[in-house]
Parts: structure tokens; C-alpha cells; sequence
């Protein structure tokens, strides 16, 4: 396919290795089906009349993509070729999550070779990550690539005005039927980027109907369980929730639809990248092109760049799609704000609680005072009382100095040790308890020193823990 005086293998492949890493490929191809897309228009040689576009779709075993790659541009009886396309559709394995179809190194790079395509699955970094590139091969033929939700890989040949290349595309994330109208678009446009203007209208159009709808749904959802929606009327009473078991879910369903916000934005970005690198490559070619390829494309390239005027203003308005990063910063607020009133509210309800405490304990602490007050009043005669009512004493003798008993002496003989032992085990049991309570406010200062050394460590300063959404 490739005209000669293409780049030879080993310099391309010199050309395109990113690093000494390498890519991994299969030991061999896979038993995978692949969809070629074929697009050719003619003129008469004779009245120069543009005729009926030739169009052409099958798939068919990998192992029969030689044949495919072998067969020549189609020709008709007195036309000649205007313009077209081949395309090869590679699926990718959604699972493993891949950049690279499941097909050996030699059968990615004869692909290629038979295409007239640079080697770009080499450069594992843009494949991975994404990148847009136009470059000028030594045949004169320009290699074309985009790697976004599908990776584009063309080579336009100005001589012919052909553009042959692969899409590789996730049939779960970009349906092969997005490209149902690839062939009709083409026999209107037949620009040798459109193609890739294509490719971008359809990452667009997958980001705005699903990505962004999806996460526009959640948002809403969210917003009514709140109370805070755009439906309620302003200065009315809506539903709040109030169980704590709610709010945790709100916020980690909040969480999750930031984060689908955040890659619905990432990928509207690297569109109008895309979009803005298309629109300084349509006039490159406009003006390196040779001058009778420059006629030909002279319509196509006014219809292209009207056409991406138009994608540019439609991704602006989908960054702003229904102002959702608003709404979502908004609801994340409502939530705080709801999480601190309901703290509040408990706060609140301990405060009570605390004061009711207080004013029994006070209650208590004052029947507690009288009662020390009539035992202080009443202990000086009960204890004279019950000491002169003891066996020791005989009331009976006329005598004062006969009164106490000759046994009277065992009273203060057990009454005093037996009180200074009271008075020491009292004293111990004290200290005691004062050493226990400060060795647990040591260990409670240790542990606190741990996590805030812990904190130093991962953060750089102590920090406070707060949730975040």
C-alpha cells in the first residue's frame, strides 16, 4: 500500500521507542474479529462528474487481515479515484483495561508496515496517557494520530488523497455503531481529517449523553434528599434529613459523583486540546499542501473548519453542562453545614442534659449539707451518750472515783491503735490512687505524643481529623 521510498522498519522503530522499558506483547494473536470500513469516490476522466460513493463494511477473523491489507485500491471502468479511506477497527479488551489489542509485536508491526503508519504503539507514554501528533514521513505522506477513548492511527497520502489507518476502540465504552455514518460523512467532506473530527464528536457526544447526564442524575438526587434543589421554592421549609447514618451515605455518594465530575472534566479538557490541535492542523494542510490537492480539499476544509468552530463552542458549553461544578461544591456545603447543625443540635441536647445533672447534683449536695448538719449537731451527745452507757462505767457507786472500771484501760488500749491504723490505711489508699490516676494521664499524654508524631511524620505538621468529600 505504502508508495516507495517509505521509512524503512528499523528506522521507524528507532524513530518511535519512548524508553528502554519496552511494551509487552502477546506471544502470538488472538482469535479476535476485526471491522474494516472502506469509503472511495470517483469522478469521470472525462466530464471530471463526481459519481456515487463506493462504500464497503466487514469484519472478519484476525488471521484473514493479510488478505485485507493485500487487496488494492478498488478501480472503476473510465473513473478515476477522487478520494476515500480504509479503516481498520481493532476492538480492545475492556477488562484488562488495555491500550494495545491482543496481537503480537510482528503482527502490530505488519499491520503498520502494510499500512504506511508510524509505529506509535511503541511510545508507551502517549499511548498510555493520550497525545494528538501530525507528522511529515520521508515519503511525503502525513501520519495522523489521536489516542483518547479511541485510538487513531491514519496515514494521508496527498498524492492519491487516501487516508488508510486502524481505529483501536472499547465496543463497552465506544460502540462500533458510533461510526455508522463514518462513509456517508466522508462522500460529503471527503477531508483527510475528518476523520479524526469524527473520532472527537463521538468522545464528545459519549461524555456529555452519559458521563456528565449520569452524574447531573446523582447530583439531583442528592440535591432532594438534601432539601436544596433547584425545584424548591425559595423561602419555604424542605426536608432535611436527620440521621447521621444518611448523611454518611450522602457524602460518599456525594464523593463518588465528584469524582465521575472530575473525569467527565478531564475528558472535556483533553477534547478541546484535541479540538484546538485540529483546527492548527486544517490550516497547515490548507497551506503545505501541493497546490491541486489544495483545490480539491478547498471546500472540504471550509466545511471541516465550520464543523469545528462548531465542536470547539459545544465543548465550552459542556464544561459548563447545567452548572454541575457549582452545584456540586454547593451541595458539598449543604452537607457540612447540615453534619455541623446536627452536631449542634446534639451539643445542644448535652447542654440540657448537663444542666439537669447539675441541678440535681446541687439538689442533692444541699440535702447532703443539712444532713452533715444535723449529724454534727446530734454526734456530741450520741457519742457521750453511747461512751458513759458502756459496761465500763458502774453508775451505781457512790463514789466518782469507783465510776470507771479497773478494765477501763482495753478501751484506749484497742481504741487508739485501732484508729491510727484507720488513719494510715486511709492515707495509703489515697496516695494510691493518686499514683494510679497520674500514671493514667501520663499514658494518655504518651498516646496523644505518638499521634502527633505520627501526624509530623506523614504531613509535616500536627493536623485535626476532618472528614472530606
Amino acid at each position: 500500500m505504502s508508495r516507495p521510498g517509505s521509512p524503512s522498519s528499523t528506522y521507524q522503530e528507532w524513530l518511535w521507542d519512548s524508553s528502554y522499558l519496552g511494551r509487552q506483547f502477546p506471544p502470538e494473536d488472538s482469535d479476535f474479529s476485526v471491522t474494516a470500513i472502506e469509503c472511495w469516490n470517483y469522478k469521470e476522466k472525462s466530464s471530471n462528474r463526481s459519481l456515487p460513493s463506493k462504500h464497503k463494511k466487514e469484519t472478519f477473523p484476525i488471521s484473514s487481515v493479510d488478505a485485507w491489507l493485500k487487496t488494492p485500491y478498488p478501480s472503476e471502468p473510465n473513473h478515476q479515484l477522487s478520494s476515500g479511506f480504509k479503516i481498520l477497527v481493532i476492538p480492545l479488551d475492556s477488562d484488562d483495561n488495555c491500550v494495545l489489542p491482543a496481537i503480537s509485536e510482528p503482527g502490530m508491526t505488519s499491520i503498520h508496515a502494510a499500512l504506511g503508519l508510524p509505529p506509535v504503539y511503541r511510545h508507551s507514554a502517549s499511548t498510555d496517557t493520550g497525545a494528538d501528533g501530525m507528522f511529515l514521513q520521508p515519503d511525503g505522506s502525513y501520519g495522523n494520530l489521536s489516542y483518547r477513548s479511541t485510538g487513531v492511527t491514519l496515514r494521508y497520502d496527498p498524492l492519491t488523497n487516501v487516508t488508510q489507518g486502524i481505529f483501536l476502540l472499547i465496543d463497552k465504552s465506544v460502540p462500533l455503531a458510533c461510526f455508522n455514518k463514518l462513509q456517508s460523512k466522508f462522500s460529503t467532506c471527503p477531508h483527510p481529517l475528518l476523520l479524526l473530527l469524527i473520532v472527537l464528536e463521538t468522545s464528545v457526544e459519549l461524555n456529555v449523553t452519559i458521563e456528565a447526564a449520569e452524574a447531573e442524575a446523582a447530583l439531583r438526587k442528592i440535591e432532594q434528599e438534601t432539601g436544596y434543589d433547584l425545584s424548591f421554592p425559595p423561602g419555604g421549609m424542605s426536608h432535611v434529613p436527620v440521621q447521621t447514618d444518611n448523611l454518611r451515605a450522602l457524602i460518599q455518594r456525594l464523593g463518588a459523583s465528584r469524582s465521575r465530575l472530575v473525569l467527565y472534566l478531564s475528558d472535556m479538557r483533553a477534547d478541546r486540546r484535541s479540538t484546538e490541535f485540529l483546527q492548527r492542523k486544517i490550516s497547515y494542510l490548507s497551506k503545505s499542501l501541493p497546490e491541486d490537492v489544495k483545490q480539491k480539499l478547498q471546500q472540504p476544509s471550509r466545511m471541516l473548519e465550520e464543523r469545528v468552530e462548531f465542536l470547539a463552542s459545544n465543548i465550552e458549553n459542556a464544561l459548563d453542562y447545567s452548572a454541575i461544578n457549582e452545584r456540586m461544591e454547593t451541595q458539598q456545603s449543604v452537607v457540612f453545614n447540615l453534619i455541623a447543625q446536627m452536631d449542634g443540635m446534639v451539643n445542644i441536647g448535652l447542654a440540657k442534659d448537663s444542666k439537669e445533672i447539675a441541678a440535681a447534683s446541687k439538689r442533692d449536695s444541699s440535702a447532703m449539707k443539712i444532713v452533715a448538719v444535723l449529724t454534727t449537731f446530734f454526734l456530741p451527745g450520741t457519742f457521750m451518750a453511747t461512751f458513759f452507757a458502756m459496761p465500763l462505767f458502774d453508775w451505781s457507786e457512790t463514789s466518782m472515783n469507783n465510776v470507771a472500771n479497773k478494765h477501763f484501760w482495753i478501751y484506749w488500749a484497742v481504741t487508739g491503735p485501732l484508729t491510727v491504723v484507720i488513719v494510715i490505711g486511709v492515707a495509703c489508699w489515697a496516695f494510691l490512687q493518686s499514683r494510679h490516676a497520674e500514671r493514667l494521664a501520663q499514658k494518655a499524654r504518651r498516646t496523644v505524643g505518638i499521634g502527633l508524631a505520627s501526624d509530623d511524620e506523614g504531613e509535616g505538621t500536627p493536623t485535626t481529623t476532618t472528614k472530606k468529600v
